[in-house]
């Protein structure tokens, strides 16, 4: 319960798989504000960090440098991806709601959403 932090789970994976590589998959939008996140160096110093592209995040790379310095731009990783102008937090909400995904997520990532009951609000 509380506050959680990125940091700590990659600290408790790091302990887990201390011989592993780990990836941090994360959207272009969020790339450009790595600099405000907890812990950021340490959190590149565990995992490599990609990125899928998206919509008007073009040169966010360029924004990495600028504000973590080019050593952190060697562990992010941006792919070149068909680009969707939809957020995780526009699905959660949408399903917090009760609305459909249809048209944002393939047929069966809805699917699997609804079978596991993921993302439902707990209490």
């Amino acid at each position: 319960s509380g506050v959680s932090y990125t940091i700590d789970t990659l600290r408790e994976l790091r302990q887990i798989y201390p011989d592993k590589e780990l990836y941090f998959i994360i959207g272009a939008d969020s790339v450009a504000q790595l600099h405000t996140w907890n812990s950021i160096n340490e959190m590149l110093q565990l995992a490599t960090f990609v990125a899928a592209g998206r919509p008007g995040y073009e040169g966010v790379m360029e924004e990495v440098v600028h504000h973590l310095g080019a050593a952190a731009a060697e562990r992010i990783m941006l792919l070149h991806t068909p680009e969707y102008d939809i957020s995780s937090t526009e699905i959660r909400t949408r399903l917090h709601e009760g609305a459909s995904l249809a048209g944002l997520v393939p047929r069966a990532v809805e699917q699997y959403i609804n079978a596991h009951n993921l993302y439902k609000r707990q209490g």
